[in-house]
């Protein structure tokens, strides 16, 4: 069964399988114009490749994966690392000063 179904789609019928440069170039592009397109819309966008083609040109070709329902590359940049930085030592600040003036933390607000 398993033959058949190869020589019929070696043929030319049913979707390919293969994970071509032209898929991997065209699921690039409409990631970049909108980063929060999902597999299921990329597959609307590219309909003779199937999802499962595509979630393996996305994440193993191209090596994003989905963030907040968005697909991004794996590297922070540096605006982000600062952002991270940032939000840290507000936090932080934040505990201390809770500290100071109430001899508590923000946790055990929460929990009162």
């Amino acid at each position: 069964m398993l033959c058949k179904w190869l020589l019929y789609c070696s043929r030319g019928h049913g979707r390919p399988f293969l994970i071509s440069d032209q898929l991997v170039q065209e699921s690039e592009g409409e990631i970049r114009a909108n980063q929060r397109v999902t597999i299921t819309e990329l597959h609307h966008i590219i309909p003779e490749v199937s999802e499962t083609t595509i979630h393996e040109a996305v994440t193993e070709k191209l090596g994003y994966r989905k963030l907040c329902a968005g697909c991004v590359p794996k590297i922070l940049t540096d605006n982000h690392k600062k952002k991270l930085i940032a939000y840290r030592f507000v936090r932080r600040e934040h505990q201390s000063f809770l500290r100071k003036i109430h001899g508590t933390t923000s946790s055990q607000f929460a929990d009162s």
